[in-house]
């Protein structure tokens, strides 16, 4: 109306990124199967590969105690890869044994509905199935847990009902993140 004008901007490209709600490794799959039918699946989605060697998986039995000694990772996890930990005696129905990074009926993996399982960084927990010093009341029992793509991760509280989706016995699936 007042008769101002002028050239032309100089035009300007750019791209935008989402910002990512994943700032470290994190369980993004838990079965608590029948009989050893036990899996726990670790996920990276933060953009980078990560050395295994800083993380340990523990477990706390019956929902009372400390942390067990752990299960120490190894190798280097790439970007929107999965690091799948099973029993040694899971039925290959369920999932097949030879195909995990890592099988042991060891301590960590002969978790129930009660048992706490921590994933611990350099000593510290950072992501966490479960309550700690949570009693003997079952969180998950006979069934599996799938993390939910829209919460952030990894989490040291463990909320069931909105980071979870819950799946019947023995049931596993790979997902993506």
């Amino acid at each position: 109306a007042a008769g101002n004008s002028s050239a032309n901007s100089t035009t300007i490209n750019a791209t935008t990124t989402s910002a990512s709600l994943i700032t470290d490794l994190y369980f993004s799959e838990y079965v608590e199967g029948s009989s050893n039918n036990k899996i726990l699946e670790i996920a990276n989605g933060t953009g980078s590969s990560v050395a295994l060697s800083s993380y340990v998986v523990k477990k706390q039995t019956n929902g009372a105690g400390a942390w067990s000694t752990g299960i120490t990772l190894s190798g280097t996890l790439a970007n929107g890869a999965k690091y799948v930990m099973v029993h040694s005696s899971t039925s290959s129905a369920c999932y097949p044994v030879a195909s995990a990074n890592y099988s042991s009926a060891g301590n960590e993996l002969t978790f129930n509905g009660n048992d706490a399982v921590g994933l611990f960084k350099n000593g510290v927990l950072i992501d966490i199935i479960g309550t700690f010093n949570g009693g003997t009341a079952n969180f998950s029992a006979d069934e599996t847990l799938r993390r939910n793509t829209t919460v952030a991760v990894p989490n040291v509280t463990f909320n069931k009902a909105t980071d979870w989706t819950v799946y019947g016995l023995d049931t596993y699936s790979v997902i993506v993140n």
